[in-house]
Formats: structure tokens, C-alpha cells, sequence
């Protein structure tokens, strides 16, 4: 079901302030990338893990969690643990792409206000993971979660130079518009 969503403005009412802050200084070729859920075995949560394990030393990648408990995310470089964050608007706007390693996804609606965002996706290709695809989001599919696999994908990620980047964003901004916006949701659920 293309349930639709709005993302709250970013800034507005309680929330995360000093996201920058609490993803480390960022060099203009450094990529972050965002995992935003719950520990549960559905999301991947632990495939993301390994696959975050496998990246190379030198990776140019910050990985984002918000969500889970910072005292349960694995300490690496390379991870950020956020803890949970209610101004989902803010924290899209902070960083590069959403990371959705979904074991089976339903449609979530972290991916809804992703596309919202006009933020690019990495997704793993299961469920409605692959109507965003279908849409036109601006999307790179995982075909399985395998550890490489998943750095594999995290590296090509980080490589990506940012007029490209922001090509893919527009792809993912014009699917919601086009798609996934609450009013749209409403003219589909009366007709």
C-alpha cells in the first residue's frame, strides 16, 4: 500500500540539535550515510553491522544509527551511534543517503520521508523496498545482505561524486511528489 507521509519540518519543536556535532567533523569527500530503525533481526540491523566491519580502513563512509540504544551499536570508526532522534527532518537534511537492509520490508515510512527529503537510498531488494525502486527513487539495490555485499555497496556509496548524488536525490524528491505525498494517499483510499 503506498501509504504516503510528510516528514515534520526540520527544526520545529523539541528534537536533535547539533547533529553536526554529533556526527564528527566531515571532510567535503567524506559520505554519510543513515540506518534509521530498530535492532530488530527484521531490519538487518546486525547485517549492516557486518558489512560496516568488512569496509576498508580507509573508507571516506560515516554510518549514521538512530534508533537503537547507543550502549547496544558495536563501537567501529566508521558508526555513529545517535540514540533515538525525534527530529527525523533535521537528521535527513545532515546527511547523504538512507540505508535500509530490511530482512522483508513491509513499506516503511523512514523510507517515505527519505524520498521526502529528496535523500538517495540503499536498499536491500526485498518487499516494498523494491516499489521504491518500481517508483523511480533514487535508489541502489542490494542484492542480498552478505557482508561484502553490503561494504561493496557502502564503498560505491561513498564514491559517489556529489552531482550525482544530488541526481539521485531529485529521483527520490519526485517519487514522493509524484507518488507518495498524504494527499495522494487520500485520493487513492476514496477512489
Amino acid at each position: 500500500i503506498l501509504s504516503g507521509a510528510s516528514a515534520p519540518p526540520a527544526g520545529r519543536g523539541p528534537g536533535l540539535t547539533g547533529v553536526a556535532d554529533l556526527l564528527g567533523p566531515r571532510s567535503d569527500h567524506q559520505r554519510v550515510g543513515l540506518y534509521l530503525g530498530s535492532p530488530e533481526p527484521y531490519r538487518g540491523f546486525d547485517a549492516l553491522i557486518a558489512g560496516v566491519r568488512a569496509l576498508p580502513a580507509n573508507s571516506n563512509l560515516t554510518i549514521a544509527i538512530a534508533g537503537p540504544d547507543p550502549r547496544k551499536v558495536p563501537a567501529h570508526p566508521a558508526i555513529r551511534a545517535l540514540g533515538r532522534v525525534e527530529d527525523v527532518g533535521l537528521l535527513l537534511t545532515s546527511v547523504d543517503f538512507l540505508i535500509n537492509v530490511n530482512r522483508f520490508s513491509l513499506f516503511d515510512l523512514s523510507t517515505i520521508e527519505a524520498a521526502e527529503a529528496g535523500k538517495p537510498m540503499m536498499l536491500h531488494a526485498t518487499g516494498g523496498n523494491r516499489a521504491f525502486e518500481r517508483l523511480g527513487a533514487g535508489c541502489v539495490m542490494l542484492r542480498d545482505l552478505e557482508p561484502e555485499t553490503i561494504a561493496e555497496c557502502l564503498g560505491r556509496a561513498a564514491a559517489i561524486d556529489a552531482p550525482a548524488l544530488a541526481a539521485l536525490g531529485r529521483q527520490s524528491r519526485a517519487c514522493w511528489e509524484q507518488q507518495l505525498t498524504p494527499r495522494l494517499m487520500w485520493q487513492r483510499h476514496l477512489h
